[in-house]
């Protein structure tokens, strides 16, 4: 079989197939050959030569790479890292150039933290973790990556269904936790799956459907992240309809011949090489090309029902909902109408924080009514926000006015305030939490 990606192609036979419960893997050899000298990250962490650390000031989907070696550093797409201040995943598949610090985009993997666990220099500093994002994780990530939408909401769903299916809820809602929970089951699923001499990718295959593919440039490179690729589907293997695999030859084929029919994107590169995003029909998948040579190559089934969760969208579109009549208790002499008005721009700014919240069934968003005047502030929270509104309503000057402050509490800075009146919704303050 031959995979091209714009103007760089290569060939790849499969290995005889290996099978276990509810996971087939079919292990890929390529005719790359490739020998340029690239470190891991494990290895530079490991010698020293590579420090991944927190920017300043701290921000969830940005860190900092200091690559000291000689050779280009590969950060790879789906890799974690641990520690610091919370633990992430590299977002896309990058080469960093010898003695060079970069600013890297990650998301988050535990979004109950947001804190270093100590003070001493290695618990401010990040460590190479013993997996990658598992790959339903990493296929949401490629489809909304694919589509220029926000990927972070979208890992933290992603890691909720994890632990939701396997009945276990980390402290953090850390992915690494969900990992050590079953490193049993890791454990045995590893001795069926070993890599073979020559292999430089592999086909992931659970419940008799094909849900990624996984190539590198060589089997050096490769070997380095098998046992992490394999336990990213172990995870997503347990505790589901335990399907046995009944795939043609040709169907799987088909799968991996139509990554040449893509449609391709050029992503923003960093680093050296070239990023491509492509996508088909069956899924979505990303390449590192360097010196004409496909590097790495992940590509995903599509991940059904997937949401772009943007926080913070640039205009405020209107909405269709009904408010309904406020009664006639107010006492003050205030015109009711006020409120009616103050609720829409309230709702108006919950969805413009929250776009996603759009798409839920049965979402009750708050009522303004004279009894907020005296209760203390009230909480509204969103779920997939991580956070929420905080607002109270007062009077001045005659009329009626509501206070909202709202935040996404694993993205630093991301409070905002807003005074809501009958005429309008003004930012007043930002940046807090």
């Amino acid at each position: 079989m031959d995979i091209k990606i714009e103007n760089s192609s290569i060939t790849i036979e499969e290995l005889p197939i290996q099978e276990y419960n509810n996971i087939s893997i079919i292990p890929l050899k390529s005719n790359s050959s490739t020998k340029v000298d690239i470190l891991s990250l494990k290895k530079g962490l490991e010698l020293g030569l590579v420090e991944v650390k927190e920017c300043e000031p701290s921000t969830v989907n940005t860190i900092m790479v200091t690559n000291n070696a000689v050779t280009p550093l590969i950060l790879v797409d789906g890799d974690e890292i641990t520690g610091a201040k919370q633990n992430r995943i590299v977002n896309t598949t990058i080469l960093i150039p010898p003695k060079t610090t970069m600013a890297v985009s990650v998301s988050c993997t535990e979004h109950g933290r947001w804190h270093f666990k100590g003070h001493t220099k290695n618990e401010t500093i990040f460590c190479s973790s013993n997996y990658f994002a598992n790959s339903d994780t990493r296929r949401v990530k490629a489809q909304n990556s694919y589509n220029d939408m926000d990927c972070q909401a979208a890992v933290w769903d992603s890691i909720s269904e994890v632990e939701s299916r396997m009945d276990f809820k980390s402290a953090t809602s850390a992915l690494n936790d969900s990992y050590e929970n079953i490193i049993k089951d890791q454990e045995e699923c590893l001795e069926h799956f070993k890599v073979l001499e020559g292999q430089t990718g592999l086909i992931a295959i659970i419940d008799g459907e094909v849900r990624g593919v996984e190539l590198f440039a060589n089997h050096s490179m490769y070997k380095d992240y098998h046992e992490k690729i394999i336990k990213s589907y172990v995870i997503d293997s347990l505790n589901t309809e335990n399907i046995k695999n009944n795939l043609s030859d040709e169907e799987i084929s088909k799968i991996v011949n139509d990554i040449s029919n893509s449609n391709i994107k050029k992503d923003k590169t960093i680093g050296l090489g070239e990023s491509l995003k492509f996508s088909n029909d069956y899924g979505n998948g990303s390449a590192l090309i360097y010196d004409g040579e496909i590097i790495h190559m992940p590509y995903f089934k599509n991940a059904d029902n997937t949401i772009s969760r943007d926080f913070y969208p640039d205009p405020i579109v209107d909405v269709n909902y009904v408010i309904e009549d406020i009664e006639d208790i107010d006492e003050s002499g205030l015109n009711h109408d006020d409120l009616k008005e103050i609720e829409k721009r309230f709702h108006e700014l919950i969805f413009h924080r929250a776009p996603f919240a759009r798409e839920y069934e049965n979402f009750e968003l708050p009522k303004i009514t004279p009894e907020l005047m005296n209760a203390q502030d009230s909480w509204f929270p969103v779920p997939g926000m991580y956070g929420g509104f905080k607002y109270n309503l007062s009077i001045e000057n005659g009329e009626y006015v509501l206070i909202t402050e709202s935040w996404c509490r694993v993205a630093e800075g991301s409070g905002q305030a807003h005074r809501i009146t009958k005429d309008n919704c003004e930012l007043i303050r930002e940046g807090f939490v």
